[in-house]
């Protein structure tokens, strides 16, 4: 069996194992909101696929480019598997492109200035004083009678 060592002395079973935490990655993005609403994700939904999708298919784009002779040259079933998986990194980097333009395009992660802790209820406002009656108001309250 093959042991495929790139150029910049990474093994595939590095790469594999860093895009699996990628897609880990994508699928809690995805996942966690819809499972448990109260936990609040750090930062746009659509802005963390984009960076963990873009982070995959520039890891695996990288990866085909620098190990292209060797996927190639003796094709079996785990070049096959590879490339399905360069596939999925570019899936995963479309989706997260979509969803950030869905969200506007602009680039937010992080926790915001807010704080996620409710604000401490104070004493509430006093309440507005009563108005003065009008000067065209009748004692009795009979203002339709001429």
């Amino acid at each position: 069996m093959k042991q495929a060592r790139m150029s910049r002395g990474f093994s595939m079973m590095e790469v594999v194992v860093a895009f699996a935490i990628l897609g880990l990655a994508m699928l809690a993005i995805v996942f966690l909101p819809q499972m448990s609403p109260t936990t609040k994700l750090p930062g746009k939904k659509g802005s963390l696929m984009v960076a963990v999708g873009g982070a995959a298919a520039l890891l695996m784009a990288f990866v085909l480019l620098t190990t292209f002779t060797f996927t190639f040259e003796g094709f079996d079933l785990s070049s096959l598997l590879f490339l399905i998986a360069v596939a999925g990194a570019i899936v995963m980097g479309w989706a997260g492109w979509q969803a950030f333009q869905a969200e506007g395009g602009k680039f937010e992660v992080g926790m915001s200035g807010a704080s996620s802790v409710p604000p401490v209820p104070g004493v509430p406002p006093p309440a507005a004083p009563p108005s003065a009656p009008s000067a065209d108001a009748r004692p009795n309250g009979d203002d339709d009678q001429p």
